[in-house]
């Protein structure tokens, strides 16, 4: 259980985020992008199952935030807590008897009311969470990264020869050698290995010129420092279990920008625009700089090679890896809302947004003819080696029409088609197992991925049976785009002369999809009390796997 919301079976990055009417998903892995403080949500509405057409990309369900406005008074507030994880499996959580009162301390504030000389026509609202977390589960400092293993046949020496790393002026690496200093030389301290650490900030500008005119500017901020349990598919808490210097934090910064206008027009008709942008930046490595001159050679570049058998624990060295993602999203939406008769409305809008995904990704290599480490690129074309780097901007859009009627006083019919499109921006080999003997990369074998086109229709129906009780029958196809990160990697068509196991991404994959029917019952009790059960049926296809192919003669002779 990692903490993420699953629901009705999906996975987790089958549901959509939005504040305000406005996704703040981060279409890399299409997860949550951006933070928001507890204290600054008014309301939280959770759609699940067969949503109305309003939403879409997504599978599972929709997470829509209400941001709090300010006051007619100014309001403040604050308030801490701290504690620590508690367990009675003493035995299986190394550390846990040992409390401290802090190992997990968190701070919330908020501040709101008018702005000054504006009256109530302008108030702001603004609050701000910090949180420190050193986890339940701890290391020892038993190596420290220079402290490399040396392996002779069933013989494991830890640092036999004493040596210490430093840098030329020209960035050459420089071993030296003291018998003073052979063996570990970590100071046995006890080390969290799960830790994060985050402050989130927020602030809402609400500005009502007119009656009818409303105007809203939103802002969050989210900043992150973290040491995750699993770190470019690595498990960081058990390999650098007794060197944890080694292990690689990942420090994200998250900032989303929104502006949004209400006009109400009449009596019966009114609309929302609303523009937002997105912002969200998150390296994992073990130091900012790749050519830090704190990096160890590791024998053959390989990390694993200084694991101590059969554990999995390794002695010295560090995380080699280094990945940024970088994405800016810019999205629009307008809805427009018309009673058209007491018994009858008409919803209908549409959305685009457009992403720019950056990635860069590579192993630090150490070069031993020139004694110095080199990050990899085409130009230094070094054997065998994993690194990805691009520029991708997909577009998206979609268009809906919902109508909302009410049949014989007693029946709610909502029926709803949506539209979305989704152009991918890159190109695909659509024949990867036909094409490994001449070069899957070679340009006669690519294509442009074609865009994706989809209708969806929508159609739900409830009536009441009592006067705080209602059934409801509801039917709807949902589609989802491929998440990017998947569907972008390795944008070289680089196979490495299958040296190793290449993967191949595929930017002309199918939405994602789903078919649902469902039927509930819900139940007013009292003000506070409501009880639903439903019944849902839900068909999925199309969704994102990885397949193993042997193809051609190189691939099948690597195989062999």
């Amino acid at each position: 259980d990692d903490g993420s919301l699953h629901i009705r079976g999906g996975r987790s990055n089958e549901v959509a985020f939005q504040v305000n009417g406005i996704s703040i998903n981060n279409p890399f892995g299409n997860s949550q992008g951006v933070g928001l403080a507890t204290n600054a949500v008014e309301e939280v509405s959770v759609s699940t199952g067969t949503f109305s057409a309003e939403y879409g990309n997504a599978l599972s369900g929709v997470v829509n935030f209400v941001t709090k406005d300010g006051g007619r008074n100014y309001e403040a507030s604050f308030r801490t807590w701290t504690g620590d994880h508690f367990s009675s499996d003493e035995d299986i959580f190394f550390n846990i008897d040992e409390r401290d009162a802090f190992n997990n301390r968190r701070a919330e504030w908020t501040f709101g009311g008018p702005v000054p000389l504006f009256g109530n026509k302008l108030t702001f609202f603004t609050s701000g969470v910090y949180q420190n977390d050193n986890g339940h589960l701890y290391g020892i400092r038993l190596y420290n990264p220079e402290d490399l293993l040396f392996v002779d046949g069933a013989d494991f020496r830890v640092d036999p020869f004493g040596l210490n790393f430093s840098r030329s002026a020209d960035g050459r690496v420089i071993a030296t050698i003291n018998p003073a200093d052979v063996g570990p030389s970590g100071d046995g301290a006890i080390v969290p290995m799960v830790t994060s650490e985050a402050i989130n900030l927020s602030g809402k500008l609400t500005f009502k010129p007119l009656n009818n005119v409303n105007m809203t500017y939103d802002v969050r901020l989210d900043d992150g420092d973290r040491f995750p349990r699993t770190a470019n598919g690595v498990n960081q808490f058990r390999r650098y279990r007794f060197t944890p210097d080694g292990r690689a934090n990942t420090v994200s910064q998250n900032t989303s920008h929104a502006v949004g206008l209400t006009h109400t027009l009449s009596k019966t008709m009114f609309y929302t625009l609303k523009v937002g942008v997105n912002f969200n930046d998150a390296r994992t490595s073990v130091y900012e700089d790749p050519l830090d001159p704190r990096y160890v050679p590791v024998p053959n570049n390989t990390i694993s090679d200084l694991s101590i058998t059969p554990t999995g624990y390794v002695a010295g060295g560090q995380s080699l890896s280094w990945t940024e993602e970088k994405n800016r999203t810019i999205s629009a939406k307008i809805d427009i809302t018309n009673q058209i008769l007491p018994n009858h409305e008409l919803k209908l809008g549409g959305e685009v947004a457009q992403h720019r995904l950056d990635l860069n990704s590579f192993s630090i290599i150490y070069d031993e003819n020139e004694a110095r480490f080199k990050i990899p690129t085409p130009e230094n074309d070094l054997d065998a080696t994993s690194f990805s780097f691009y520029r991708r901007e997909p577009v998206q859009g979609a268009l809906y029409f919902l109508d909302k009627m009410e049949l014989s006083k007693r029946f709610i019919l909502n029926a709803g088609l949506r539209y979305e499109y989704l152009d991918t921006k890159a190109l695909y080999n659509p024949d990867l197992a036909g094409t490994v003997d001449e070069g899957v990369a070679n340009e006669e074998n690519l294509l442009d991925a074609e865009p994706k086109q989809r209708v969806m229709p929508r159609i739900s129906l409830s009536f009441p049976i009592t006067s705080e009780g209602i059934i409801r029958f509801s039917y709807g196809i949902f589609y989802q785009n491929p998440t990017f990160r998947d569907i972008y990697r390795n944008p070289r068509f680089e196979d490495f002369d299958f040296f190793f196991t290449p993967s191949f991404g595929n930017p002309n994959l199918n939405p994602q999809r789903s078919i649902q029917y469902e039927m509930g019952l819900q139940q007013q009790f009292t003000d506070d009390i409501k009880m639903e059960f439903a019944i849902f049926y839900k068909d999925v296809g199309d969704l994102i796997q990885s397949r193993r192919v042997v193809a051609g003669e190189v691939a099948a002779a690597r195989e062999c």
